[in-house]
């Protein structure tokens, strides 16, 4: 078969790119610490790596936004335990007020500690969060859902609420799985206005309205009508602590519940971190013994071409 200079010049370019084609590839998967450069290098685990890195991706997002929920829920509680605490010093105090042997100036003296208390639950109502929207306002979140605006006292005696909400019911929602959305936030006319009793009745007085009755009640110079009794005053403030303890569970247990699901979600991360490594990691032993071999074809080819590209009849003839 008759050979040209053409043909072993082609066929000698060809085997040195291809070499370092070869050589480039191999150095490339080395510096990327990945076997598949492209689609074409493995169409199969390719594809399989594409689908695998969208559903870490979808992944990754859940995990924020349960972790901004997380932050959400954790200042939810705080807030909530704040007023918690303050209720129940307010029920503390309240009961040694009713010591048939304190003097009405001693349960007067309770009286102005608990407006102090009143004031500091209406700043727990209105706390905003770490974003500087109000925390109990629904979804209207840039106005302060409550402010004093009325006398207190007792509804069936004609009095007015004490503090108004200004807000709304609406709950602020994340989505923290495909199908799953949780409540980072609650409404204040459900945690501090809709007081509910024992069984499950509304009281018909706000949280505001249970601390201001135990006021009027113990205050006899306030020239306010109190509660019909002292005994409703207190069992107000106990419906309202325990109230306000429920809301704080239901906040505790959707944190529980972000607990879970983040912990699955990392483990789930790691998986796909694990399977990603599978289909796309580089045995790194095998890529540098291939890379010294390649080098090695590479340095023949183009030695020979060097050689064989001299080659010619007339150098032969005299």
């Amino acid at each position: 078969m008759r050979v040209s200079s053409s043909q072993m010049f082609y066929a000698g370019t060809t085997n040195i790119i291809n070499g370092q084609s070869a050589v480039y590839k191999t150095q490339n998967q080395l510096s990327t610490m990945r076997r598949i450069l492209s689609p074409r290098d493995n169409p199969v685990d390719s594809t399989l790596s594409l689908m695998t890195t969208q559903s870490k991706e979808v992944n990754a997002t859940f995990l924020k936004n349960q972790g901004m929920a997380a932050d959400h829920l954790g200042d939810l509680d705080t807030q909530l335990g704040l007023a918690s605490d303050l209720l129940q010093d307010v029920l503390s105090r309240s009961i040694q007020g009713g010591n048939s042997s304190y003097s009405p100036t001693q349960k007067q003296a309770i009286a102005e500690e608990l407006k102090r208390r009143l004031e500091s639950l209406v700043d727990i109502a209105n706390a905003r969060d770490g974003s500087g929207d109000y925390m109990f306002a629904g979804n209207t979140t840039n106005s302060k859902p409550f402010s004093v605006s009325g006398s207190g006292g007792n509804y069936s005696l004609g009095g007015t609420p004490i503090v108004s909400y200004s807000g709304d019911d609406g709950r602020r929602l994340l989505q923290v799985e495909a199908s799953q959305d949780v409540a980072t936030s609650e409404s204040g006319q459900d945690v501090f206005m809709r007081v509910t009793n024992a069984s499950g009745d509304l009281l018909g007085r706000s949280v505001f309205d249970a601390v201001k009755n135990m006021i009027d009640t113990l205050d006899s110079s306030s020239g306010v009508v109190p509660a019909p009794s002292y005994d409703q005053a207190l069992g107000d403030l106990h419906a309202s602590l325990d109230h306000i303890s429920k809301a704080r569970a239901s906040v505790g247990a959707r944190i529980n519940q972000l607990d879970s699901l983040t912990e699955a979600g990392g483990d789930l991360s790691v998986k796909y971190e694990t399977r990603l490594a599978n289909l796309e990691g580089l045995d790194y032993v095998e890529a540098f013994s291939r890379l010294s071999q390649q080098k090695m074809q590479l340095e023949a080819s183009q030695q020979s071409f060097v050689k064989t590209s001299g080659l010619s009849l007339f150098n032969y003839i005299s």
